[in-house]
Parts: C-alpha cells; structure tokens; sequence
C-alpha cells in the first residue's frame, strides 16, 4: 500500500448539480398517492408559454431575477417540476468525527453540502473508538463506507492531510491545521476547506484550476487565501467517475414528465403532476387508438 503524505495539494472539482427549490414536494419514487376519484378533480392549471429567451446582459438584478424565475417556473409548469428515485442510491462516504476541537454542526453542514453535488450518500458520524494508520483500513470496513474521511486531532501527525488512495481513506487533521493558533473561526473554516480537499485527494484527483477550493497550495496562509469554498469543473467529474467505480451511486433526479417517460414516476401529488399526468395519459391512449 502506498500512503502519500500530504500538507497541502492539489485537486479541484465543479458542482454539476444545481437544484431550483420551487415548493414542489420531493417525492421518492414507488411511493403511492390517493386522490380519491378522479371526476372530482379540480380543473388543472393553464400551462403557460415559455419566456422567450433574452441576453442577460445589461440587466438590472431585479430584471434577472423576474426573468429567470419566471423561465424557472414556466417550465416547472410543463414538466410538473423535479422528483427523486431514492432506490437507485447505493454505497457511503463517511466522514468519522474522532475530535471535539472543531464544532460538528459546521461540518455535517458541509458534509450535505458535498452530498449534495453528488446527489449520493455522503454522512458525517461521531466516531468514539480511536484510528490510527495502523488500524484505518479496518475502521473503514467497520464503518460499512466505501471510502472513509477521519477527522482527528493528533499532534503525532505532522501534515493536515494524509491519504491512501489505494485503500480509499484519508486522515484530516485538526491539530495540523491550528499549528499557528488561529482563533475559532478561522480554524473552522480551515478545516471545512479541507473537507473538500480530503475527497478530492482521497479519489486520486488533481488540478490547476485557480479558482477552486482543491487549488494548490504550500502553506496554512494560502490556505486561508483561497477564494473559492466549492470545487471547479473538470475533476468533480472525475470524482463522480470514481465514485461509480468504488460503488457509491447518486440517486435518480428527473422532472416528472422525464420520470413518466422512464416509467418510474410516483402518482401526481398536486395540480401541476396532474396536469402533466393527464396529458401523458393522453399521448399513451392516442398512440394505442392509431396502432389499432
């Protein structure tokens, strides 16, 4: 096994998953909805036309905003908005909480933050037996994860970042990270820095980029400096490859007129769904009369 010692380094990685939170419930799929009958149904919604597009540029704030939601909503209308196929999620990536210097609400947040990207299973987990180098590839199976992120805070190790690619762990260590005493708030943000950064080490990728969290860097200052607190493009897909690869798989995200399509859609559990649906059904009758 090969472990590379890491102060600092470099990777990098985008967010390639942005959802638009437009009040429509999530829902898993296979999950049944009653509507009671269906000729009592109130009249559906009228689906508006899609706002022309428009260059953005020369546009007031408030303009982009009006424009956008209003494209983001025009579109919620025709396609019944986003639903979710938890069943297709598999696999884990934990991050073990062995310390209690650094608070771990700030850090579960980051943590749904990551999971987030990847539409996967990301968890933050208060982990109370010790690891070591000597015992982390068994507290990784232990955990049930498929790859492993140790937050420790142990003077012994001399770097913040630590990693075997091979065997699909790495330490982040707190202890490293406040060699230079920082207040609270600067070693908070260190470490969530960090986060990213033990992922993207951890999955075997790098980077140039400049603006990236996973930027190269030689010392805590620069650390400090970075301007980024999200990764950049090319390596997060390559992150989502590996990913794949070791067995962790994101879960299925769709609008409900892709997810009827797919066959996988759960009932309509509002108007916009059941306009949708309707419409659908519709299709589906038309094509089975002309096959006739």
């Amino acid at each position: 096994m090969r472990v590379n010692a890491i102060v600092v380094g470099t990777v990098c990685f985008m967010t390639v998953v942005t959802a638009a939170k437009m009040g429509v419930p999530v829902i898993a799929a296979g999950v049944a909805v009653q509507h009671g009958d269906s000729t009592a149904r109130t009249p559906a919604p009228h689906i508006g036309a899609m706002p022309p597009k428009k260059s953005l540029t020369g546009m007031s704030a408030e303009e982009k905003e009006s424009y956008l939601k209003a494209r983001a909503e025009a579109k919620r209308q025709r396609t019944g908005g986003m639903v979710f196929n938890y069943a297709t999620m598999k696999g884990e990536v934990a991050f073990l909480n062995t310390q209690k210097r650094v608070p771990s609400e700030p850090l579960a947040t980051r943590v749904r933050t990551m999971a987030d990207y990847f539409c996967s299973n990301f968890k933050l987990k208060e982990w109370k037996n010790p690891v070591s180098l000597a015992n982390a590839e068994e507290t990784r199976v232990k955990s049930g994860a498929n790859a492993a992120v140790f937050i420790v805070d142990d003077p012994s190790i001399p770097v913040t970042i630590l990693t075997a690619p091979e065997t699909r762990w790495c330490f982040l260590n707190v202890a490293a990270l406040a060699a230079d005493n920082p207040d609270d708030k600067k070693l908070l943000a260190r470490t969530r820095r960090e986060l990213w950064r033990t992922l993207g080490f951890m999955l075997g990728n790098d980077s140039v980029a400049d603006v990236c969290v996973m930027k190269a860097v030689n010392s805590l200052k620069e650390l400090d400096e970075l301007g980024a607190e999200a990764p950049s493009s090319g390596p997060l897909i390559l992150v989502s490859r590996r990913l794949r690869a070791i067995g962790v798989e994101p879960f299925t995200r769709a609008t409900y007129s892709r997810a009827l399509r797919e066959g996988w859609a759960p009932m309509p559990t509002n108007e916009l769904q059941r306009a949708v649906y309707d419409r659908w059904m519709e299709q589906k009758s038309g094509k089975r009369e002309e096959g006739k």
